[in-house]
């Protein structure tokens, strides 16, 4: 059994490697188990195909940016519409600081989930994303008209350009490697662009 999760982590450390010098479509099973020194019928003991082993190799950390995502909309969510209005730009900071965190942690596979073919079941990781927020942002607006804020209303396109342009800011930092320092003073610059221009469009 040792032995056998010794392997594994071989081929997923060999996996990671391929994908990113080559992409999802240039990897070689070939090559990852060549490297490993193991035989493809070995492999398959382990991945029933190329799209398995990446998802094996992301989806872990797909799932903990989401867990990071839904923390910070609960406790979001847990506190009164005023303190909501005021705690706005503050829940946003420590959300987008919290994934950023994470992913530097994890710099290699998620540069890989940024990448994923849409076979893979992150594929559309970021649109996913993306629906959240705006589902949040949307439940956040109703609650101010309910209590009498005049809200302006917003088209669906509009809200994901936003909403996905922001994701795409927080990961280029990702993608780009910029030193953590930096990239922190950019999240937080990031967060008040963001709250100023909310601000704006609800009324606050």
């Amino acid at each position: 059994m040792e032995r056998e999760s010794e392997t594994q982590a071989k081929i997923l450390a060999a996996a990671t490697a391929e994908f990113l010098r080559k992409g999802f479509r240039g990897a070689s099973l070939r090559q990852i188990v060549k490297s490993v020194g193991v035989t493809t019928g070995a492999f398959y003991r382990y991945y029933a195909s190329k799209e398995e082993l990446f998802d094996a190799l992301v989806m872990p950390h797909a799932r903990r940016i989401m867990e990071l995502y839904e923390a910070g909309a609960a406790d979001f969510k847990r506190m009164a519409p005023g303190e909501q209005i005021d705690a706005m730009g503050e829940a946003e900071r420590r959300c987008m600081r919290a994934m950023y965190e994470y992913a530097r942690a994890h710099r290699d596979a998620f540069r890989l989930i940024l990448a994923a073919p849409e076979s893979s079941k992150c594929g559309d990781f970021i649109h996913r994303l993306t629906e959240r927020e705006i589902a949040e942002t949307r439940g956040f607006m109703s609650l101010l008209a309910a209590h009498g804020r005049a809200v302006t209303a917003l088209s669906p396109r509009f809200e994901h350009i936003v909403v996905s342009g922001r994701f795409a800011a927080l990961f280029e930092l990702i993608v780009h490697d910029v030193p953590p320092e930096e990239a922190l003073k950019c999240i937080d610059q990031l967060c008040d662009f963001h709250r100023a221009g909310w601000a704006k469009l609800m009324g606050l």
